[in-house]
């Protein structure tokens, strides 16, 4: 699968994608796409009835539903993002 990083997020001197993404993770480009998908998501987890029942907890989490746009996600792409809190998320990765 290949993955692009945009702009000054991408370092191509060799480093493993994890890595690369660790880094875009960290990047102003990131942390503007998060707040807008969660804003769309009126700050609530993707499993938002579970609230209610207890099921919820932690802070919210962005997630790649897929990888394909990564560093790409704004504007186009934002439904590749899930909003879901830490114990969501856990579940979705297993």
């Amino acid at each position: 699968m290949l993955v692009l990083l945009a702009g000054d997020e991408m370092n191509t001197d060799g480093l493993d994608w994890w890595t690369q993404y660790s880094r875009y993770l960290q990047s102003p480009r990131w942390k503007l796409t998060r707040a807008v998908r969660l804003a769309l998501s009126f700050h609530l987890c993707a499993f938002w009835w579970k609230f209610w029942r207890g099921k919820c907890s932690g802070p919210l989490q962005c997630h790649h539903k897929r990888y394909t746009h990564v560093g790409h996600e704004f504007p186009f792409h934002l439904f590749d993002l899930q909003v879901l809190c830490k114990t969501h998320h856990k579940d979705v990765k297993k």
